[in-house]
Formats: structure tokens, C-alpha cells, sequence
């Protein structure tokens, strides 16, 4: 046997690991902690994206009632085209800035996705040396 090899019975490993199964389950543990350290804050980036999301509809809803309810008002009024021009201008501001905010989250949430998937790409190349490691070692 040539100096330096781990024997396949890892009885030279280290007294620190003196399994491979120990050994292993050390790497798995640590890497289990680093994912869950480099998703955490992507995590919590969801689930702020979804508050916000979830804000805008409830401020998109009550503008709505609101635009009902001005709609109901101004049928009883007699200058109904005026009014309807200036309801009309305030609907396309506020679907304009709806459509800004909601391509502004789409935008992050898919930045956060590609991340992601970054992230597991890494993790499954790992997971491949990992394997690797594991087939040339026995």
C-alpha cells in the first residue's frame, strides 16, 4: 500500500473520526447548517416579498371600494363626464403604480429564485464530490 492512502477499513482516519460513518455524518451535519445559514436569509426575503404583496392587494382592494363608491356618488350628480374623466385618470395612476410595484417583487422574487437555484446546484456538485469521495475511498 502506498504512504498516505486511507485504508478501506479507516482504522488510520483520525481519533477524532474513527469511522467513516462518523466521518461522514460530520460532513453531512455541517453542510445541513450551511445550507440552512445561506437559505435563511432568502427565506426571510419571501416572506417579506409575500407581506408586501399581500399589502398591495388589501390597499388595492380598499381603493376599489373607494372607486364603487365614488362611482355611486357621481350618478347622482349632474356633471357626470367631468367626473368620470377625472375617475377614469385616477384608475390608470393607480393601475399604472400597481403594475410598477407588482414588476418591482417579480423582479426581486425572481432574483431570490435564481439564487436559489444556484444554491442547489451547488449543494448537488457537493453532494457529487461528496459521493465521489465516498466510491474512490472504499
Amino acid at each position: 500500500m502506498q504512504k498516505g492512502l486511507i485504508s478501506p477499513d479507516f482504522k488510520g482516519l483520525s481519533q477524532e473520526y474513527p469511522s467513516f460513518e462518523l466521518l461522514w455524518f460530520d460532513i453531512m451535519t455541517r453542510s445541513r447548517h450551511l445550507m440552512a445559514e445561506l437559505l435563511e436569509p432568502v427565506i426571510d426575503q419571501i416572506v417579506g416579498h409575500k407581506d408586501n404583496l399581500n399589502q398591495l392587494k388589501k390597499e388595492t382592494s380598499k381603493s376599489n371600494r373607494k372607486i364603487e363608491e365614488l362611482k355611486e356618488t357621481i350618478f347622482n350628480t349632474n356633471n357626470k363626464l367631468d367626473v368620470f374623466e377625472q375617475i377614469n385618470m385616477r384608475l390608470a395612476t393607480l393601475d399604472a403604480d400597481r403594475k410598477v410595484l407588482e414588476e418591482k417583487v417579480d423582479f426581486e422574487n425572481d432574483k431570490l429564485k435564481s439564487r436559489m437555484d444556484e444554491i442547489d446546484h451547488n449543494n448537488e456538485v457537493t453532494a457529487k464530490v461528496f459521493s465521489n469521495l465516498q466510491t474512490h475511498s472504499t
